[in-house]
């Protein structure tokens, strides 16, 4: 959820380590920016099936994007005018 309102500029800045915002309200999120996320939950043997078992199935709904050496997944974005959620 993006917090503060509908600025698409500062919520493209705020994810660019991490995602791309489509014009769509959509964002691809890459995914070894997420592993990177998950620190030492990504060392488990049981988040790396859990994670490759979410992309296999993000892929077979045609959410996920291979290229030029990544993965991204498509993610839906939710708006919030709330400066923050609780």
């Amino acid at each position: 959820m993006i917090a503060g309102g509908h600025d698409v500029e500062s919520a493209r800045r705020a994810l660019a380590p991490v995602a791309e915002l489509l014009d769509e309200g959509d964002a691809m999120v890459d995914s070894g920016e997420l592993t990177l996320l998950a620190g030492e939950l990504a060392e488990s043997a049981e988040w790396i099936e859990s994670f490759a078992g979410m992309l296999d199935y993000a892929r077979s709904k045609g959410w996920v994007s291979d290229s030029a050496g990544s993965t991204q997944i498509q993610a839906h974005v939710e708006w919030s005018d709330a400066a923050s959620e609780g």
